[in-house]
């Protein structure tokens, strides 16, 4: 079988709305955020993504930062406590659904896990809601059950506008589900672990993360952006992955970089110069192949856009003896 990972990229770095100094200051940031992740031109990079899953045609794909855009207008504000804002702008999961069914391939979601979900204002007079969501595509002839999702007990907090601002926790988690394809079924994982500013955290998730998956007697393939370098050299999550007996798929810890690009999508060449995006396996499965898709400057959009700042991550499966 043929499994593959795929970070989507929001679509804007996020730091600056995060650590803005102050209540005043966070609408002027989140207004220059959102106006950056306008021109990063999701439904144009969601059939750059299209392309490159269809090219491979796996049967199961874990994908990250699968955002939900949702805008409340200034007439809309009302009085009192108002609705969260509910007007979608951007569905990048149903963006990409939509591109695979207009390249007649038949994918649906087989289970998401949402994370963070938070509304801020924007010095436009909008307020902007976003979604930050993980998802499993499986292919149509491949048979699913037992869907799973969790967060993470332990999450990264910030004040948003600072000490008097808006508290907020990044939650981050994961999602899983019992696939079968020629008779022989697996556990699929989809994770999106913090990130490596933050390493006690993305341990802490590490951890937690390998207790859930712990007495699962079906084969695992654990897919996702891990924040943590293959090197070893940042973190400490990689190698408790692997000391965990999960085999890396891609099988070497030189080239094989999948981030990441210029925040606006557009450097002319690449700048991936890590591995932090992976395709893990236990439970007997061998990897026949694995490849890295997205990271040829001939990938790029008309508009001359990086379908993402990852690159994906594509290998090709063998189940133990039956």
């Amino acid at each position: 079988m043929t499994v593959m990972t795929q970070n989507l990229y929001l679509g804007a770095d996020i730091d600056p709305v995060l650590n803005a100094p102050s209540p005043n200051e966070a609408p002027i940031r989140v207004a220059r955020t959102w106006s950056a992740i306008l021109a990063t031109r999701f439904p144009e990079r969601a059939r750059a993504l299209a392309g490159r899953i269809a090219a491979v045609r796996p049967h199961l794909v874990g994908i990250q930062e699968v955002a939900l855009f949702r805008i409340r207008p200034p007439g809309d504000l009302g009085v009192g406590c108002p609705a969260p804002a509910r007007e979608v702008a951007f569905d990048y999961l149903s963006a990409l659904l939509s591109e695979l069914k207009a390249r007649g391939l038949a994918y649906r979601a087989v289970a998401v896990c949402a994370g963070v979900d938070v509304e801020l204002p924007s010095a436009t007079g909008d307020r902007i809601r976003i979604t930050d969501q993980n998802a499993i595509l499986a292919r149509a002839d491949v048979e699913t059950s037992s869907p799973q999702t969790g967060n993470f007990a332990l999450n990264l907090t910030a004040s948003v506008g600072g000490p008097e601002g808006l508290p907020l926790t990044l939650l981050r988690g994961w999602a899983s589900v019992e696939a079968t394809v020629s008779g022989r079924t697996l556990r699929f994982v989809n994770t999106h672990l913090e990130r490596e500013t933050f390493p006690a955290v993305q341990l802490a998730q590490t951890d937690e993360l390998l207790k859930t998956l712990d007495g699962l007697t079906l084969p695992v393939v654990l897919v996702g952006d891990f924040n943590s370098a293959s090197d070893g050299g940042v973190t400490p999550a990689y190698e408790r992955l692997i000391g965990a007996s999960f085999a890396d798929a891609w099988g070497l810890r030189e080239a094989g970089f999948t981030c990441c690009q210029e925040s606006d999508l557009l450097n002319p060449t690449s700048r991936l110069n890590r591995r932090i995006d992976l395709i893990l396996v236990r439970g007997g499965l061998s990897v026949a192949d694995a490849r890295i898709v997205g990271d040829d400057p001939a990938d790029r959009t008309p508009s001359g856009l990086w379908p993402s700042d990852h690159a994906g991550v594509v290998a090709r499966l063998r189940f133990p003896p039956a």
